[in-house]
């Protein structure tokens, strides 16, 4: 692989603003309950409201809207001071964040301020300084999960800014935090509570390390953190990789079945972790107590992080490195059976991607490995032996030849296929009695397929310049065939709708542009 073009962790800087200076106790003589003392007792003081208390507040530290939430507020009170360890308990802080943020991540906005006020109020005036730092911990665990209203905002933010310089680690955590909340500000709440791994490792200020598979069963471990989404992971990978034209590219999710999602730009990496993590457990309840789950192991071993061709760009001729992954794209999609490959094309192609890993050397038992080759059909045949032995011999006629030769010349063969760049999407047409029930439609730079699923025969090819419009739904994507006087519909029941029609509108985009 070639050298990253920049570090790596160069990617999960965060350029911290310039924080204007507020008062914290101005907000809270305006926001803050301060009649706290029962009906005869009168006002609390500012100072007293915002210092650290050593037991448990009997109401929300803001005014609340209704009396749920004032009992919920003081009930996750319980939880910041269990994991400050200001209140002994026998959870472990983990599991009180996680508590925490279940609680608050879709709640009111007003129980989210209420939270960082509690905790702005247990790193006041605390005479522990472990209590002090966890305290700290847990403030960039919470501002990496949610942020708070925009009226808190300015005072939170120059309230970590006036803790920056301080000692003891405080300083760094106040600058982590603060880092945090602007990114969660900008992206929105989380959409699932953090893991433990990932609380864990935002107690030392650490990513999460996340594997993303290339389809050639390779992967890149990255850092990653609670802002990364797609977009910026895709980034990371090219760096390390040293792709430079990335545009072909991103980031997808594949389940335990093979299928693909691509993930959208806004997703967190860190968001589809905790949810496969969910899954796995919510599947482990499931199972009786006598039977053991087929796998025991994390939800992240089933589900893969993907990192593979989107659109079909041609990269410029000296991206080595994307140039490559074109080509393990290709081979991925030819002993998967994507492609209506016949036998005959099928070893040629073998016979090359053993030249491009192996050089003229090949692989000694080819026909225990002949799945890496040849599509299930052939490669679990009865006529194994034979076929492993005509791919040998296929092998040998391209000694000679480099691994870039040999995946040029790969490249070049199937690029000839009228399929060849095709994303596949299996949709339903609705209202057209010529197509079967079911059919790939396949999206390629040139236009649009639709294929029968079975046969892998083309029914219809439509380039782009006989599609005028396009559209799409929720569960529908729609196809205006024709020119602008004269045009023929063509609805197709899917949930892939967006992608389909995103997809589409960048091929055309491109096409005007290289026009």
């Amino acid at each position: 692989p070639a050298r990253p073009s920049r570090p790596i962790l160069s990617f999960l800087e965060v350029d911290l603003p310039t924080v204007a200076k507020m008062n914290i106790e101005e907000y809270v003589e305006s926001a803050f309950e301060l009649n706290r003392k029962g009906i005869f007792g009168g006002k609390t003081t500012v100072t007293k409201v915002l210092s650290w208390k050593n037991d448990i507040i009997k109401k929300a530290l803001l005014k609340m809207p209704t009396k749920e939430l004032e009992a919920t507020a003081v009930q996750s009170f319980r939880n910041v001071t269990g994991f400050m360890g200001d209140r002994s308990t026998n959870k472990e802080d983990a599991g009180h964040a996680e508590k925490l943020l279940k609680t608050c991540l879709h709640a009111p906005v007003e129980l989210r301020d209420e939270v960082y006020g509690q905790i702005i109020k247990q790193t006041t005036s605390n005479p522990s300084a472990e209590s002090n730092i966890k305290g700290w911990q847990l403030m960039g665990v919470v501002a990496g999960s949610f942020a708070p209203s925009s009226g808190f905002e300015p005072f939170l933010m120059s309230y970590l800014e006036s803790h920056s310089e301080d000692g003891g680690g405080v300083g760094d955590f106040a600058k982590y935090a603060l880092g945090r909340v602007v990114k969660t500000a900008g992206l929105g709440p989380r959409r699932e509570v953090p893991t433990t791994m990932e609380i864990e490792a935002c107690k030392a200020r650490m990513p999460v390390l996340v594997r993303v598979y290339h389809l050639d069963g390779t992967f890149d471990t990255m850092p990653v953190t609670s802002w990364v989404t797609p977009q910026l992971l895709k980034q990371m990978v090219c760096a390390k990789r040293g792709i430079t034209d990335m545009d072909a590219f991103s980031i997808y999710e594949m389940t335990p079945e093979g299928e693909e999602r691509y993930l959208e730009p806004d997703e967190r990496i860190l968001d589809l972790v905790a949810y496969w993590q969910r899954l796995f457990e919510e599947e482990k309840g499931k199972a009786d107590d006598g039977k053991k789950m087929k796998k025991a192991t994390t939800g992240t071993d089933f589900y893969r992080v993907v990192f593979k061709v989107h659109m079909y760009f041609e990269p410029p001729a000296d991206d080595r490195a994307a140039h490559h992954e074109m080509f393990v794209q290709a081979v991925y999609d030819v002993v998967s059976a994507r492609y209506p490959c016949g036998e005959k094309d099928c070893l040629a192609l073998g016979s090359l991607q053993l030249q491009a890993e192996y050089g003229d050397e090949g692989l000694g038992d080819l026909a225990k490995n002949l799945a890496r080759y040849l599509p299930s059909k052939y490669a679990e045949s009865t006529r194994k032996s034979e076929l492993a032995k005509e791919l040998k011999t296929l092998h040998a006629g391209h000694a000679g030849k480099t691994t870039r030769f040999a995946e040029n010349e790969y490249l070049e063969y199937v690029k000839e296929w009228q399929v060849y760049g095709s994303s596949f999407f299996f949709v339903e047409p609705q209202m057209n009695p010529d197509l079967p029930d079911e059919v790939f439609l396949a999206i390629n730079p040139k236009g649009i397929l639709i294929i029968n699923p079975d046969t892998k025969e083309v029914l219809a090819t439509h380039p782009y310049s006989e599609v005028p419009t396009w559209g799409h739904s929720g569960s529908s994507f729609v196809l205006h065939i024709g020119n602008l006087i004269k045009q023929t519909k063509l609805y197709f029941s899917t949930e892939q709708g967006k992608e389909i029609n995103d997809l589409v509108r960048a091929y055309v985009n491109h096409l005007c542009v290289a026009s």
